[in-house]
């Protein structure tokens, strides 16, 4: 009885084996549905892949924001006449933990309608019922460093 007992409170379940593979082909699908949503201007498609309880962040250090703000800014977005396409710069980066619950995905592009420097977008990824989904993104602007002393100049003539 007390072999019995001590085998059964040292008894550890095997996590299930992920395959990688087939969840980074998952997680691309997010990407397309996110980029096809805006191209096509449907909303309710963009927002289908941001976790309810996602937090966002733009590139302005001020701005932090839930689902629902993101999904009024982009209707909002989706008015204009025309919406620039996306030019991608290489391909995303993706990393899936092993456990295959959270991953990182990011990519970097130039998109006109905001500003003419490159842009990288970094998320990340949490899947829930078999589903995944954004539940965090920061946005930012990356100069090459070629740019930066004419940046900072600038920068410094608007503080002045």
């Amino acid at each position: 009885m007390i072999f019995i007992l001590l085998f059964a409170c040292n008894a550890v379940s095997e996590p299930e084996p992920v395959d990688l593979a087939t969840e980074e082909v998952a997680i691309n699908e997010v990407f397309k549905t996110l980029f096809k949503s805006i191209e096509e201007r449907n909303i309710n498609q963009l927002a289908s892949v941001l976790a309810d309880e996602g937090i966002f962040m733009g590139n302005d250090p001020r701005e932090l924001f839930p689902k629902d703000t993101i999904v009024k800014g982009w209707t909002q977005l989706m008015q204009m006449p025309e919406i620039p396409p996306f030019e991608f710069i290489g391909e995303p980066f993706i990393r899936i933990q092993p456990d295959g619950k959270t991953a990182v995905y990011s990519s970097q592009y130039y998109w006109k309608l905001f500003t003419p420097l490159p842009l990288r977008q970094t998320f990340w990824l949490v899947k829930r019922d078999s589903l995944w989904l954004i539940d965090f993104f920061d946005f930012s602007i990356i100069p090459y460093n070629e740019q930066l002393p004419v940046l900072n100049t600038a920068v410094m003539n608007i503080q002045e």
